[in-house]
């Protein structure tokens, strides 16, 4: 048998429970102002969008002939330890208060049971994180690290074009630095860190890695250390299904796929 943390709950709601999810979510207006960097449960837009943008800002710095830096920053079951107690001190003067004491409740007083090989568990209270696949969790989640994207773009430092900062890039709990310059790379994931730390977020770093190309596109040697653990630097990685990477990793990685049709 695996790990246990190699496995990932979905919740599965009763018809209630949905119910009232949908009609808290359109009286929440603070999500409509999430960061234009967070690509994730907005209309319109999908995980495509988000790695397009991320392999067009690094295809426009190695056209200028320049190096890229990104760097894929992995949470740790960022919906399942969510911490639910910062998440409401930030949605306290936000949403109305009616509307805030109703969500506060309905998660207070929720309840699980743990379904596993047609067995099922007692029911069980549970106090940290949001509900894989409910109907607000992602909301509530993007809006949870919604500072983070304001606080990295506010440096004004790491990837830019036309005077456009696109340093930071997210899709849900899917987060990518990205920076022509090393050292303001290595910035920006000081203020993440930061941020995760303050808010009870844990970060692992065995998961996230670092992707450094010259404008030639090979692989540039870097090293960064976060907590004591070195963040690997790769020739490619998965980001949203797709890869990002020196022309050799993509061209492995299609004819990988290929040969699963």
């Amino acid at each position: 048998m695996k790990s246990p943390v190699d496995y990932r709950p979905i919740s599965v709601s009763n018809t209630l429970s949905s119910i009232l999810e949908s009609i808290l979510l359109s009286e929440m207006g603070c999500f409509n102002n999430i960061h234009k960097h967070q690509f994730g449960s907005k209309k319109k837009l999908t995980s495509k969008h988000a790695y397009f943008l991320v392999n067009e800002i690094s295809n426009y710095y190695r056209k200028n002939v320049s190096n890229v830096h990104i760097l894929s920053l992995d949470a740790c079951k960022a919906f399942d330890k969510l911490w639910r107690d910062g998440l409401f001190f930030k949605l306290k003067d936000k949403v109305s208060e009616p509307i805030w004491r109703i969500l506060f409740n309905y998660y207070k007083h929720s309840k699980i049971i743990v379904k596993y090989d047609n067995n099922l568990s007692q029911p069980i209270t549970y106090t940290e994180g949001v509900k894989q696949g409910g109907i607000l969790s992602s909301y509530l989640f993007n809006y949870f690290i919604n500072e983070l994207l304001e606080k990295c773009t506010n440096l004004n430092i790491g990837a830019s074009i036309n005077g456009l900062n696109l340093s930071i890039i997210a899709y849900c709990d899917d987060i990518v630095i990205i920076s022509p310059s090393f050292g303001q790379a290595v910035k920006l994931l000081e203020k993440c860190f930061d941020y995760l730390k303050e808010w009870k977020i844990d970060f692992n770093p065995k998961k996230s890695v670092c992707l450094s190309l010259s404008s030639s596109g090979k692989i540039l040697n870097t090293n960064i250390i976060s907590g004591g653990t070195n963040i690997p630097n790769v020739q490619g990685f998965e980001y949203l299904g797709l890869p990002l990477g020196t022309n050799n990793y993509k061209r492995e990685f299609i004819e990988e796929k290929w040969k699963k049709v």
